[in-house]
């Protein structure tokens, strides 16, 4: 169990240590900077075990590099409707793998934030009754008690020839 620097690029000394002991996999769930980087310092090091990534790994910049082929990473199996992307592209941007998430978790705030005010007592009991149900990203936002989603379905996706594809 080693944790990594998100905006190091030389882990090799975390994957010396991780080397040393048995293991079966490697899960990487870092930004596509280090993970860049992580994942060439794995093939120089020989490591063939198998990498896992998070969501972040959805990226051009990860499916760019020939080491990421094989890599598996999980992502949630989200909305992201054509005219939402439309929208966020009509203010300049590009929107990526959370963008939807994220969009639904400001509308969140600002609607409890509306109704209970800025005090965080306030708005973390609302929080925790929340049923949300304007959501772009899933059918329905409410939270369990360790603050994760209740209902979400995820995904495996592997990286194959410089894409993703559903892992089977």
């Amino acid at each position: 169990n080693e944790g990594v620097v998100q905006e190091s690029t030389d882990i090799r000394t975390q994957l010396a240590k991780a080397q040393a002991e048995e293991f079966d996999s490697i899960y990487f769930p870092v930004y596509p900077q280090i993970g860049v980087a992580g994942l060439k310092q794995i093939k120089e090091l020989g490591i063939s075990e198998q990498v896992v990534g998070g969501d972040i790994f959805a990226s051009d910049e990860i499916y760019s590099v020939p080491e990421a082929e094989g890599v598996l990473y999980t992502f949630a199996n989200t909305g992201n409707p054509e005219e939402f992307q439309e929208r966020v592209r009509a203010i300049g941007k590009e929107p990526g793998s959370v963008t939807s998430f994220a969009y639904d978790g400001i509308n969140i705030f600002a609607d409890v934030i509306e109704r209970v005010g800025a005090d965080q007592e306030a708005i973390r009991g609302e929080l925790e009754k929340l049923t949300f149900t304007d959501s772009i990203a899933v059918s329905e936002v409410e939270f369990n008690e360790v603050w994760d989603l209740k209902k979400v379905d995820f995904v495996v996706k592997v990286i194959r020839g410089g894409a993703a594809e559903d892992y089977k």
